[in-house]
């Protein structure tokens, strides 16, 4: 697998008094797609069948016996920043980055997206979830397989049939804050019901299943 588990360290307070740790403290309420093939104090990790492929989605939860430290959740440009430098030193590009609630906790959320060896990419997307003492890094990562580059193809045509310049479109992927919510981007949620076998749009969909789902045992 190209893509590996980023880790932002981050400073984040917050009034937990009663905590449990461990893996077994966090409940992901996995539907039955999901097939658990590995399992230890620390990690555990799921894989997810995709259009025949049994390798084209994997699921990791990993716990970690200390607190994070580094940045603050507040401050967004800080953290979006750090992930940035994570990104650019694995030869990744960040598609979205997001400070939202998971468990009832400030949790961080962003996706990225990596060159595969051939063709297509690789898309991971990443939850950092802090608690006072510990935290989970739960990652979700699909792969691009068979024909590949067909939802971008798709959406610069319709573009080009609206009359937008090919040099606008090229900028328009190279957004300012590193992210895909430029004007012209593919990678935008936007397109994701149009292509909903899309790596991209999977790693989104099985995230929102599983963060809507996901409780911490008090």
């Amino acid at each position: 697998m190209t893509a590996a588990v980023s880790t932002v360290f981050l400073r984040l307070e917050n009034n937990l008094t009663a905590e449990l740790t461990g893996l077994e403290a966090i409940d992901l309420c996995l539907v039955e797609d999901w097939t658990l093939t590995h399992s230890d104090e620390h990690r555990r990790q799921w894989m997810r069948d995709a259009e025949g492929d049994l390798h084209a989605s994997c699921l990791m939860l990993i716990h970690q016996a200390e607190p994070l430290e580094g940045l603050d959740l507040d401050d967004y440009d800080a953290v979006r920043q750090a992930v940035l430098a994570i990104a650019q030193q694995a030869d990744q590009t960040m598609v979205s980055l997001e400070i939202l609630k998971a468990a009832g906790q400030p949790a961080l959320w962003y996706i990225l997206k990596q060159k595969q060896s051939g063709s297509g990419n690789v898309y991971s997307g990443c939850l950092l979830l802090p608690l006072s003492e510990s935290f989970y890094t739960m990652q979700v990562v699909c792969l691009e397989t068979g024909i590949t580059g067909i939802r971008e193809a798709i959406i610069m045509d319709r573009f080009i049939a609206k009359g937008t310049a090919i040099k606008d479109l090229s900028e328009g992927q190279n957004s300012e804050d590193g992210t895909a919510k430029a004007r012209y981007s593919s990678d935008t949620d936007s397109h994701d019901s149009q292509f909903p076998n899309h790596p991209l749009s999977r790693v989104r969909r099985y995230f929102a299943e599983i963060i809507g789902a996901m409780t911490l045992k008090k």
